[in-house]
């Protein structure tokens, strides 16, 4: 039975519309059943909480690193004031009160205040000389405004002076402020001076903490010229903890909100910069940016958390009306945990209406069936116009075939397709007058043994001329591809220009590189066309010979020898031209990795051993990193450079130098001597553009962080410091002071006590090490220097004597046990260990062993000190748990007898459950093992009760009693506390 024919339009037509009926049905099922809302809900939360988390960041970035950067240039000030009071034989509070006194120093430190300004890029940057703290204060300084910190012209035309003696801003050429007064005037009772009061006091009750945490960052205040500004001051104070005077600088409220633009969030929200208290739910306004503020909260100077919602930091808040606004409160982490303004939490909250949040949930469904329905009716149209252009040329192709001379008969299957079988029925009648057409220039060609071909086609007839061989000359094997008419031809010149690449010789010269698809071999081929008038000829050559020496050529001269991997010359000409395109770069990482113990290997097994570990070396780096953003080089005998490149952000970056160290922790070899051994190398890595925007500069960095840990741990990965760099030159300044803190033993020890937390009585004190010299403000520049200059051992030792040659000068010191801080992997002498029990044997079984965190504890100095604690009948305790080298390998190694909670965990601890949580793990651990835990940093009420509830053995902190030279007791009322706390939990 002969079967009716149809058109390709109509089957085509016809599938397509039972396609598109089935996916709308398959996505309505999915659309009703699948929980898309909540999915969809989720999704914009997260998208909330990313935009904060990246808004409060770059925030953050800016306050800390910038506009607070103020540590150098109060150094600098603090020793010129401390020279010219020396020179000019004036005390700090006449200097203050005189003005025709100050004027020269003022002077002397104008430039300082305005190069704050430029570099830090705030609104304002001010001295005041003095501390007086009465309640009307008239004082000498001088302070400047410059309202648009961006922009930076060569002279001082964009500033304005608000304080200072007229004479100084004649100087400076400077103009007046319409405001503008010659001396600084506080009063207690005005809001906007409580700064000066605070910043003040705060520095005479803190003697011995940090200069940089004294720096406060006061809220939003209105300036004596009525410009709202949030202030950063940091007092200058003497050797002997004397406040000299107060830097700051301020940022005004105008320039703040234009860095939290709202609109990235919603064209109706806002952004909350704020002030939180741990024991209140009320966020304290700052500064607010776009309209939703306003607009709900009418300005309040105060709002409320109504409630926690599921999603990431993502809560409810109060409103007055029935509005439902959602904020995401992000933490900006301002203060070290040791400063006295630790409890200043500054916050910065992205505000949203529910229905923005949520407008896209509310109309999915519509949107969804809208689409649906236009999306069939378009694809429909789509379809009906490519299936009819479809059928087109092949009814066209049908009619110009009639006119074709043919050279050979063909014979065409019927397809029952009306346009295909009109199609065969033209080249069925076309097919008769086919004849065979030769020439014999390709005849001789084909007799030749030189690998080429040539062609030959007019654009204006359908004359045409191959040789039979030109498809093989060309290389591709396409059983399917053969050359019958000029058509054909010319598709195959078109299928090498878009398929394979080429190089052009000239204008009429052409090389293509052909990969073959079934042996994989390259070829190359040289393709000569010439063009006169409508005829066009060309010639075909195979030039693989030499092409493939050209290559090895340049490959030789390129590529290391041993290794295969891009020598210094080809690495250095290929960055150097990555370079020129930065848009190319994105954010980018160059590892140098230094291998280890090459010398050791070459000196005890040969050479060529240490050849092998170097082609392992190479061989690990190119199973690591990806070729098509990196490039891997080595550069000379143990070094190897990589450059990735390319990438949306650090983290991806990150994830691949995880899997390099993990192929590398992976990767053993045997050596000659039938023992196996680790492959290891030290790897510095530099950030672009972070650390640095142009080469030189982000290999020395690379360079720096490799060394830097070459020198401390090798076979470990370490990321670019800039604080350490600069640090370096401190290292050297600070040698000679180590010395002499050293012989001199220049430290003295403070004592601060260990109370139980069941009874509120004083169980131990804690040996806490002061340096006398300015040069060190703390322990840990100290510890850091002597790292440097490996000396942590007369650290240790001067450690041990010191701190009790101290403490058995205090009155009563028997009755309680020592807590001494031990470097981690550092042991006393035998001859050290023997004097020192001579020494104070009666108190040898009341003392504490305390490791310290900053040094990775190692087996032999954990035995050792292990064994001396059961000697001494002593015991042994784990310095701030949960941080540095303290973690759960220490407690295994040293089997503790007490723990000290890190103060990064009691921080805040009342109101953060995640740090609950694991405080209350580690309890669990102890219990179970029989150690006893010390809660330290402890700074407010709330933190202990919550400490004392959770079941802590004993207590540290400021709350409790501050570190003294004198053995001192904690007050009645805080022991009446302890004890109803715990008889109540």
């Amino acid at each position: 039975m002969r079967l009716r024919k149809s058109s390709i339009t109509d089957r085509t037509l016809l599938m397509m519309i039972i396609v598109v009926l089935i996916q709308s049905v398959i996505f309505a099922a999915t659309l009703l059943n699948g929980d898309i809302v909540e999915k969809t809900n989720q999704n914009a939360f997260d998208t909330m909480n990313e935009k904060v988390t990246n808004r409060r960041t770059y925030l953050e970035n800016d306050m800390i690193q910038r506009w607070s950067n103020l540590e150098s240039k109060s150094v600098m000030m603090t020793d010129k004031i401390i020279a010219y009071l020396d020179e000019q034989q004036l005390t700090i509070d006449e200097l203050a009160k005189n003005t025709s006194a100050a004027v020269p120093l003022i002077d002397a430190v104008s430039e300082d205040i305005i190069s704050i300004l430029r570099t830090n890029q705030v609104t304002g940057a001010f001295l005041i000389l003095g501390n007086d703290n009465s309640d009307n204060v008239q004082t000498n300084g001088i302070y400047l405004r410059d309202m648009d910190p961006i922009a930076n012209p060569n002279d001082n035309s964009d500033l304005l002076c608000l304080r200072a003696p007229a004479s100084i801003t004649e100087g400076l050429n400077i103009p007046l402020d319409i405001y503008w007064n010659p001396q600084f005037q506080f009063n207690e009772e005005n809001k906007s001076d409580i700064f000066y009061y605070r910043v003040l006091s705060v520095a005479a009750q803190n003697l011995q903490a940090a200069h940089k945490d004294l720096g406060y960052w006061s809220s939003s205040a209105t300036d004596s010229n009525g410009v709202d500004v949030i202030l950063y001051t940091l007092p200058l104070l003497d050797h002997d903890g004397n406040v000299l005077g107060i830097l700051g600088v301020d940022v005004s409220l105008d320039y703040l909100k234009s860095l939290m633009p709202s609109k990235e969030l919603n064209s109706n929200a806002s952004y909350l910069l704020a002030k939180i208290t741990n024991q209140t739910a009320q966020l304290e306004y700052i500064a607010a940016s776009g309209p939703l503020y306003t607009n709900i909260f009418h300005s309040e100077p105060t709002v409320s958390i109504l409630d926690k919602t599921n999603y990431i930091n993502a809560f409810e808040f109060e409103t007055e009306e029935n509005n439902q606004v959602y904020g995401n409160v992000q933490l900006l982490s301002l203060y070290n945990t040791n400063s006295p303004y630790a409890d200043d939490s500054w916050v910065l909250v992205g505000l949203m209406r529910g229905q923005d949040l949520k407008f896209f949930t509310n109309e999915l469904y519509k949107s969804c069936l809208l689409a649906s329905l236009l999306s069939f009716a378009v694809l429909f149209g789509v379809i009906l116009v490519l299936s009819r252009s479809f059928t087109h040329p092949i009814r066209k192709l049908a009619k110009e075939v009639k006119n074709f001379n043919p050279n050979e008969p063909v014979k065409l299957n019927p397809t029952n397709i009306l346009e295909i079988d009109n199609l065969s029925s033209a080249i069925e009648e076309l097919s008769r007058d086919v004849a065979e057409t030769a020439s014999s220039f390709g005849r001789i060609i084909s007799m030749t043994s030189y690998p080429f071909s040539a062609f030959e086609y007019y654009t204006d007839q359908e004359r045409f001329f191959c040789t039979d061989q030109l498809l093989a000359t060309i290389g591709i094997r396409d059983a399917q591809l053969q050359i019958k008419n000029k058509e054909d031809l010319i598709y195959l010149l078109e299928l090498l220009d878009k398929q394979y690449p080429s190089t052009r010789v000239d204008n009429q010269i052409r090389i293509y590189r052909i990969a073959d698809d079934i042996d994989h071999k390259q070829r190359w081929i040289r393709m000569h066309i010439m063009k006169e008038a409508n005829h066009i000829y060309g010639v075909v050559e195979n030039v693989t010979s030499e092409m493939l020496e050209l290559h090895k050529a340049e490959y030789e001269r390129d590529h290391d020898v041993l290794t295969s991997l891009l020598n210094r010359r080809a690495y250095t000409e290929k960055m150097n031209k990555l370079f020129k395109q930065h848009d190319q770069l994105k954010v980018a990482a160059l590892v140098m990795s230094d291998l280890d113990n090459l010398k050791y290997i070459n000196d005890t097994f040969g050479h060529d051993c240490g050849d092998d570990y170097i082609r392992l070396m190479a061989n690990v780096l190119k199973s690591s990193y990806p070729p098509q953003h990196s490039i891997i080089s080595r550069i000379s005998g143990d070094e190897f450079f990589v450059f990735l490149y390319g990438y949306d952000s650090k983290e991806e970056i990150q994830k691949i130098l995880g899997e390099f160290e993990k192929n590398m922790n992976e990767c053993v070899w045997k050596l000659p001597d039938g023992s196996f051994s680790k492959l290891r190398a030290t790897t510095g890595v530099a950030w672009y553009p972070n650390d640095a925007i142009e080469l030189t500069s982000l290999t020395k960095y690379a360079d720096f962080a490799m060394y830097r840990m070459k020198h401390t741990q090798k076979g470990s990965l370490y990321f670019f410091d800039q604080e350490e760099y600069e640090n370096d030159a401190y290292l050297l300044q600070a040698k000679e002071d180590l010395n002499k803190l050293i012989d001199q033993e220049m430290v003295a020890y403070q004592f601060q006590p260990i109370v139980d937390a069941h009874t509120g009585e004083v169980y131990a004190y804690e040996a806490l090490m002061r340096s006398k010299l300015a040069a060190f403000m703390n322990p840990l520049d100290i510890l850091r220097i002597a790292r440097a200059q490996s000396k942590l051992y007369f650290i240790e030792h001067l450690t041990f004597f010191k701190a009790m040659e101290d403490y058995v000068k205090q009155p009563g010191y028997e009755k309680y046990r020592l807590f001494i801080n031990t470097i981690a992997n550092q042991v006393l002498t035998a001859e050290d260990i023997a004097e020192f029990s001579a020494k104070y044997s009666d108190y040898l079984p009341n003392l504490v062993l305390e490791i310290t965190e900053a040094e990775k504890l190692e087996d032999r100095p954990a035995k050792e000190k292990r064994r001396l604690v059961d000697k001494w009948h002593a015991k042994i305790a784990v310095d701030d748990y949960g941080t540095g080298y303290n973690g759960e390998s220490v407690l295994l190694q040293v089997e503790p007898d007490f723990i000290k909670i890190d103060r990064s965990i009691v921080h805040n601890i009342s109101f953060d459950e995640n740090r609950q949580i694991l405080l209350q793990n580690i309890i669990s651990y102890c219990k179970e093992n029989h150690i006893l835990i010390i809660a330290e940093g402890i700074e407010n009420e709330l933190e202990m009760k919550t400490l004392i509830n959770a079941g802590v053995d004993y207590m540290q902190g400021f709350y409790l009693a501050q570190p003294a030279y004198e053995l001192q007791d904690i007050s009645e009322q805080k022991k009446q506390l302890i004890r109803e706390y715990y008889e109540t939990k």
